[in-house]
């Protein structure tokens, strides 16, 4: 797949992405609703998710390649691995033009895929993932108490960019560590889910707190309508759809430009998306 190419899929993943929000936006609005405005806000988390969505495109679906769907699934999990597991790589390339039944291409690829998940990463790059999920717990309590303290504006704009910053960075330092793309995108990946976990976690506790403190919600700092907020409400507005699904639109590209960053121009990359895509 070539750049412009990649481009393309990028400019026209973000004009549907941005569509889609703003059409998300408007949903339920009063009379009066900008929907320019809504389309301009959409904008701001479409960008990002487009342009990890073309990444992702380039590199994985340029380095499947020709042939049937098992070969592309191998040739795909094996590009981009660190480089201590490339001559694995290599072998299950090379193993698989000896696989001739079908079912069995297919049972063999699965197992690549699983497989190269796993050995993505080492002990070293295990201690980073786990160190997210604890780490952005601490950043959503800091922010919760001292949003409380303060204004009582809401953690949403904390909850969103601080660890976002963490997977980024998460993404980054596991793909300098393993000198490959592949390892930074898997090692992003889980600290995604320890770090929704971990934000969750103590937002729904928070939330309580504010309750009891200030009748108002945790996320926006906003007092309820038609009456007062019970403990109940308090607790599951941090894990309502629409916040979740904020939050996983800002953080998912962030793993994919950090490993994107710290894989730039590593050799372990480039030889395993050239190698994919001998015939």
């Amino acid at each position: 797949m070539t750049p412009l190419r990649a481009a393309r899929i990028t400019g026209a993943s973000v004009i549907a992405l941005t569509v889609l929000l703003a059409g998300i936006g408007s949903a339920g609005t009063p009379d009066g609703f900008d929907l320019g405005q809504t389309f301009v806000v959409a904008l701001i988390p479409g960008i990002p998710v487009a342009f990890a969505a073309a990444v992702l495109v380039y590199r994985y679906f340029g380095a499947a390649g020709d042939g049937d769907l098992a070969t592309r699934m191998v040739n795909a999990s094996t590009s981009g691995l660190p480089a201590s597991r490339e001559e694995w790589g290599a072998a299950m390339r090379a193993e698989l033009a000896f696989v001739d039944d079908p079912p069995s291409r297919w049972r063999f690829a699965l197992g690549c895929v699983m497989t190269s998940l796993r050995i993505s990463l080492t002990r070293e790059s295990w201690l980073v993932v786990f160190a997210a999920g604890p780490l952005v717990a601490v950043l959503t309590l800091a922010a919760s108490r001292i949003s409380l303290a303060g204004g009582r504006a809401g953690i949403l704009v904390a909850t969103l960019y601080l660890p976002a910053l963490v997977l980024f960075t998460t993404g980054l330092v596991t793909a300098r560590i393993h000198r490959s793309f592949r390892s930074g995108l898997v090692a992003g990946a889980l600290a995604l889910v320890f770090s929704l976990i971990g934000m969750l976690a103590v937002a729904m506790i928070e939330g309580v707190h504010w309750q009891s403190v200030a009748g108002v919600f945790l996320m926006d700092g906003d007092a309820p309508q038609g009456g007062q907020l019970d403990r109940i409400q308090a607790a599951l507005d941090p894990v309502s759809p629409f916040f979740v699904l904020i939050h996983l639109m800002v953080w998912v590209p962030s793993p994919v430009l950090g490993a994107l960053v710290g894989g730039l121009d590593r050799r372990g990359d480039r030889i395993a998306l050239t190698v994919s895509r001998q015939p």
